[in-house]
């Protein structure tokens, strides 16, 4: 499987996994990982990825705007929506926040 594929099998949602060769010469597909294990962090919440996505940037006390870019009404009623102020707890922010960058090392983020 190709990283573009994966891509897309990954962020359908039809798929619990994917199958996928990794080794010290193709490594390609190290840029999945912590996409794999933040999915894993948020199976119980039965909701899509990009629900989540708004929920969890406006989780942090700081923010209080989150700039989207919506194409249509639809969108605008989902993002709506997802900022009900129910938001996901900060520990499984942290937890998140820690899967990524601990598979980004290079990335600036905040914890």
């Amino acid at each position: 499987m190709t990283p573009g594929f994966a891509d897309v099998a990954i962020n359908s949602g039809k798929y619990d996994a994917i199958v996928a060769y990794y080794n010290l010469i193709e490594t390609e597909m190290s840029q999945f990982f912590s996409t794999m294990e933040v999915q894993e962090l948020i199976l119980d919440m039965d909701m899509n990825w990009e629900t989540f996505g708004i929920k969890f940037c406006l989780a942090h006390p700081m923010v209080s705007t989150v700039v989207l870019g919506l194409n249509n009404p639809a969108q605008v009623a989902a993002a709506v929506q997802a900022a009900d102020g129910n938001y996901p707890h900060m520990a499984l922010v942290h937890k998140i926040m820690e899967t990524i960058s601990s598979n980004r090392p290079n990335r600036n983020t905040w914890i």
